[in-house]
């Protein structure tokens, strides 16, 4: 099932960004998004990948630890080799 999800939380590593062989940019990078309820805290982790102009922007924009809000497609289970 693909749903559009909005996470807000920061990088848990650097941004990688690689090109494929058509020469369009990809990054990927790790999010962990705190949920705090009451005295409670729930962490959840992300793998992100993004495409284009937006990879390009996230690796020259983002380090690890940094806040991010990202929206996008989720796909659970995937092992996406883009």
């Amino acid at each position: 099932m693909n749903s559009i999800i909005t996470v807000t939380g920061n990088l848990t590593r650097e941004p990688e960004l690689k090109f494929g062989d058509n020469g369009l940019a990809r990054v990927r990078f790790g999010l962990a998004s705190t949920r705090r309820v009451k005295e409670r805290e729930t962490t959840s982790y992300y793998d992100v990948i993004a495409f284009g102009k937006t990879a390009e922007n996230v690796h020259a924009s983002l380090a690890k630890g940094a806040a991010a809000i990202i929206s996008g497609r989720l796909e659970e289970g995937c092992c996406c080799n883009h």
